[in-house]
């Protein structure tokens, strides 16, 4: 069987915790800039408003919101070689190969859930559990992914 996910890649990746930081580090900054430019009358948003703004507003604007979410890459687990980051009923575990086979074996998918971005390109990163209803790999739910997959099962 293929490694479930990059686990370098994932690994890479800050914890809640750290990215939550980097949030509001990063937002901090933009005070503080607009606070040092306040004579120029410049005031730059939080990064919360951006999101909940103009990034919110292209979401809904073009129907997105239905099936993407925008949310903050951060890990749950450090995950080995052959492992990943399985949510069944929406509640995560991490996972070894072995296991997604046996969760297949009862006739379930394992598909790609939550996607990455790594060097400029999409990588999946968490997996759910879903029943195998006869559609295809490349498509979960009404969004069909039309990224490349690696097989699970």
């Amino acid at each position: 069987m293929a490694a479930l996910v990059d686990h370098v890649r994932y690994n890479d990746l800050p914890s809640l915790e750290e990215a939550n930081v980097s949030r509001q580090v990063y937002s901090s900054v933009f005070t503080t800039v607009a606070m040092l430019t306040a004579w120029s009358l410049v005031q730059l948003p939080h990064v919360d408003d951006i999101i909940n703004g103009p990034i919110r507003d292209v979401f809904l604007r073009h129907v997105t919101h239905l099936t993407l979410c925008l949310y903050l890459q951060h890990r749950h687990h450090t995950v080995g070689a052959d492992e990943a980051v399985v949510k069944v009923e929406g509640t995560a575990h991490l996972m070894d190969g072995q296991t997604v086979k046996a969760i297949v074996s009862f006739g379930n998918k394992v598909v790609p859930a939550t996607w990455m971005t790594s060097d400029g390109h999409v990588h999946p990163m968490e997996f759910s559990v879903v029943p195998d209803n006869g559609c295809p790999e490349h498509s979960y739910g009404r969004f069909p992914l039309r990224l490349p997959l690696s097989p699970l099962c």
